[in-house]
């Protein structure tokens, strides 16, 4: 049985959408949470640097032994951060954040095994901090500037992606609704309105480009004594059975509708009565050997016409009806 798109679906791709859109925020929040942890690691690393500085000039031994265990702490602390920024992007310094800090370490070793330490190596412990605590800051900074950009491009890309969701939605809806119009549900093919429209359309194109234009008429006995006492399930498979072969039987720029209860035409462009006697042919035998026709007694008439450019559309229907009964 030929299925159309279920309702369902689209209903799936809009929860889909839905569900899709905070993966696109992700990588944001992961941004945001990073930057919480660098914001940390700076705030540490000022406390560190402002207990060295005060380190020197405490007098009181059992408070330089703290100082220098609580210094020596929280830089074991960052420095697993400062290893992990090896390659990172927003480095504005000579060489890496880890030789940075390396160099930083090196000057605070000095200073604890000083005994007492010299203005020199004060100056130059002062330096390094004040030129790694510009490196951190100036990063944060850096990083926090493309979280925002991030953020920005998210909320754009998102709305770009809800507007498109939401046209092709309308679209698809749409296309649904012109299908449903135009289609005949127990055959799938074009229904009675469709055949009427374009049956003058065609008439004219064919007039108006000198193209012959052939239609075959098929009809189905539905009042026949074996198809009326047919389950309403069963007669359902015949007729979308016969929808079916019809649609496998003719070309794609063919159009077979179903134009009555028990009458369906096929529209063949560009095709004279010859040829169109050759397919109504071909119709015939594939229908004479399908199981449900033959099990269920189906009778079925043919005609093929061609229409004839000076007469009018009645007449051409009319001598279609007259040669078919």
């Amino acid at each position: 049985m030929q299925k159309t798109l279920s309702q369902y679906r689209i209903t799936l791709l809009l929860y889909v959408a839905v569900l899709l859109l905070p993966f696109a925020f992700y990588y944001s929040y992961h941004f945001l949470q990073s930057i919480t942890t660098d914001t940390a690691v700076i705030s540490k690393f000022n406390r560190i640097n402002t207990n060295i500085l005060s380190y020197p000039y405490l007098d009181n031994k059992k408070q330089k032994q703290k100082r220098m265990h609580d210094i020596d702490t929280h830089i074991t602390a960052i420095t697993p951060w400062f290893i992990s920024q090896e390659r990172k992007q927003f480095y504005v310094g000579g060489k890496t954040l880890q030789k940075d800090f390396e160099y930083f370490s090196h000057q605070w070793e000095e200073i604890k095994h000083a005994a007492s330490p010299s203005i020199e190596q004060l100056l130059t412990y002062a330096y390094s901090a004040k030129s790694l605590n510009f490196i951190l800051g100036k990063m944060l900074l850096l990083k926090q500037q493309k979280m925002q950009n991030l953020f920005f491009i998210n909320i754009m890309f998102s709305s770009i992606f809800l507007l498109l969701l939401i046209y092709f939605t309308r679209t698809y809806i749409n296309c649904q609704l012109k299908k449903q119009s135009i289609y005949d549900k127990e055959t799938k093919l074009f229904n009675q309105n469709y055949f009427k429209s374009q049956l003058s359309i065609s008439c004219a194109q064919s007039k108006r480009t000198k193209q012959p234009l052939s239609l075959i008429s098929i009809k189905m006995d539905l009042e026949h004594e074996a198809y009326k006492q047919l389950a309403k399930k069963r007669k359902a498979e015949v007729l979308n059975t016969f929808g079916n072969l019809i649609l496998s039987l003719t070309r794609v720029s063919d159009m077979a509708c179903r134009c009555d209860k028990d009458n369906v035409t096929i529209f063949t462009p560009s095709t004279k009565k010859e040829n169109a006697l050759l397919l109504q042919k071909r119709i015939i035998q594939r229908l004479s050997q399908e199981t449900i026709l033959i099990e269920t007694q189906m009778q079925l008439k043919f005609t093929t016409v061609e229409y004839d450019c000076n007469e009018s559309i009645d007449a051409l229907l009319k001598r279609m009806k007259e040669t078919l009964n």
